[in-house]
């Protein structure tokens, strides 16, 4: 798999195409909804990043650079482990900028044992008033 930069000018002729499931990532937890994705994306405070296997796509990563860390604003593919497949070259994407880590938050259970494996490590539990 290789991940494919949408340069911004782009957006709109995938937007169509990434917003149902971005707006059932949006739906699991946080305060932004799909617009905030397509806006940040739009004026290069995120970047989007389709997944391509094969000369097809199968799905994408949204990136945005806070701080110091690459975060991983949403990942998903309906039939690929998205975010491990692409793994590498996101580490590579966040060398290019001068991030000192890599970053994601899930509301999904199922990170608590994937995300060890990929060599992430828990770091902030949230309190909200």
């Amino acid at each position: 798999m290789i991940l494919k930069h949408v340069n911004p000018n782009e957006l709109k002729q995938v937007w169509n195409q990434i917003k149902p499931s971005l707006g059932e990532i949006a739906e699991l937890g946080g305060d932004w909804i799909p617009e905030d994705a397509y806006c940040d994306i739009k004026v290069g405070k995120a970047q989007l990043y389709l997944g391509i296997k094969d000369g097809y796509f199968i799905g994408y990563i949204i990136t945005q650079l806070i701080n110091n860390s690459l975060h991983v604003w949403a990942a998903y593919s309906s039939s690929h482990d998205i975010l491990s497949e692409g793994l590498a070259e996101i580490a590579e994407i966040a060398h290019k900028s001068n991030a000192k880590d890599i970053t994601f938050s899930s509301y999904r259970k199922g990170f608590e044992k994937i995300a060890p494996k990929l060599g992430f490590r828990p770091y902030t539990w949230r309190f909200e008033c």
